[in-house]
Formats: structure tokens, sequence, C-alpha cells
């Protein structure tokens, strides 16, 4: 089966896990298929377990990590969430997919925590999971990997710790597209004098 959206989550953090899940399910708008890695999937054997891992996320679109703890993003702590995303990360860095990968993140994980590879995805506070909702509709992100907003909006959420993260991320575009278009006019302005 098809998933357009894989959340993976170490079992300690299934009730987050299924939250979110429970939220993408109930969005009228959104439609769209999510697969959640949680104790019925763990049931199967080892194999079987294995095949329908790998299934779904060779056919997901995007990915959601849920983490209460850094270590469970370990490959020695949990080795089955750490494959999961390290092998969702391999498939984007290899162009095989254009999705997203997030983290939602409870309060007492910051994004200086996560593994360099997550470091680099976009992360939203457990208090904010609504927000990633921005992130799947179009199945893009609302703008470019390489673009200076992510980068903004990390730093943000690292200063704020995921508080008000999002006002004042708002906040710094809109000085920066402040600065980035008065300041040319102000220089042309002055030029004419």
């Amino acid at each position: 089966m098809k998933y357009d959206i894989f959340i993976s989550c170490k079992s300690d953090d299934y009730k987050y896990g299924r939250q979110i899940y429970d939220f993408l399910i109930e969005q009228k708008r959104f439609d769209k298929k999510v697969r959640l890695a949680d104790k019925e999937l763990r049931k199967l054997g080892i194999a079987d377990y294995g095949k329908a891992i790998d299934e779904a996320l060779d056919s997901s679109t995007h990915m959601i990590v849920v983490c209460s703890n850094p270590e469970y993003l370990e490959k020695e702590k949990s080795p089955y969430v750490y494959s999961e995303w390290h092998t969702f990360t391999e498939e984007i860095r290899s162009g095989r997919k254009k999705g997203n990968l997030m983290t939602v993140l409870t309060d007492n994980v910051k994004i200086k925590d996560l593994p360099i590879a997550l470091r680099n995805s976009q992360s939203f506070p457990l208090s904010d999971y609504g927000s990633i909702i921005t992130y799947l509709d179009y199945g893009i992100a609302p703008y470019s990997r390489n673009s200076l907003l992510p980068r903004i909006e990390m730093r943000v959420m690292w200063l704020f710790g995921g508080q008000n993260a999002y006002f004042y991320m708002v906040l710094s575009c809109l000085l920066i597209a402040c600065n980035a278009f008065c300041l040319p006019i102000a220089i042309s302005f002055s030029d004419l004098s």
C-alpha cells in the first residue's frame, strides 16, 4: 500500500505518535494515507516487520519522527527508529525522495540534541505539531530546502526553545524582507539627491 506519510517513533513515544496520527487522519481537507509504525506493526515477525517497514518507507512521500528523548534516535537505543529515519534521509540525499523529513520534539529535546542529519530537517515542538500541515498539504515545503528560511526558523526555535518560535520567525522574516526591499530603495533615493 502506498502511504503519503510515515510516522516513526520509539514505543515510549507511541502516545505522541498516535496523537499526531489521529490529528492527521481527522483533517477533512487532508486526504493523505498515514502509517504509524506502532505496536500492531511490531507484532509481526522480524522478517515480516522489516519487509512491511521497507515497503512503507519506500512508498511514503513524507516522514515524521517523534522524539521525547534524543537517545531514542540512536542506533544502540532504538535500532528500528534509527533505521527508519536514516533510510529516509539517505533517500532524500540521493534524490529518490522529494518529500519532507520532519521531527516533532517534546519540550525537553532541543534541536542541538538531534543527530546532525535530523538537525537539518524541519522541527516542530509537540505543542505545535499542527503546523506540520503546511509541509504536507502540497507535497513540498513552502520554501526551497536551500533557502534562508529553514535556517532562520531552526535558529529561532533554538533561541526560544520552541516557545512562540513561529511568531519570532515571522517577525525575523519581516525584518529580513524589510532590509531586502527598503535598503535598495533608500540607496536609490540617496543617489537622486
